[in-house]
């Protein structure tokens, strides 16, 4: 009997039980953590310095793309930048009926 007093007591004392508090503080921290990495996450896809990395390949050619790494602003001026260039070099045509 005695022997197995003492290995529930080893046992109790071994598994590392926390207490209700204790319980209570280990998920109040995780949820937390877990806040903070959503929060890092949404503002590192929305600012605009953050680097972006892009492969083209070059036209007619069989070897690798080349590499280009700009911020997130300077490809959003580049797009913008393009779109405009296209939209000059696209004649206006007449609307239908003129």
């Amino acid at each position: 009997m005695r022997r197995h007093v003492m290995v529930l007591v080893l046992a109790l004392g071994l598994s590392g039980c926390m207490s209700a508090q204790e319980m209570a503080d280990y998920r109040a921290q995780k949820q937390t953590q877990l806040a903070a990495a959503k929060f890092a996450k949404a503002n590192s896809e929305s600012d605009p310095s953050r680097i972006i990395c892009k492969e083209t390949e070059t036209t007619g050619s069989h070897m690798g793309g080349k590499k280009t790494c700009r911020t997130a602003a300077e490809w959003d001026k580049r797009l913008q930048q393009d779109k405009d260039d296209l939209h000059t070099m696209i004649p206006k045509t007449a609307a239908p009926g003129h």
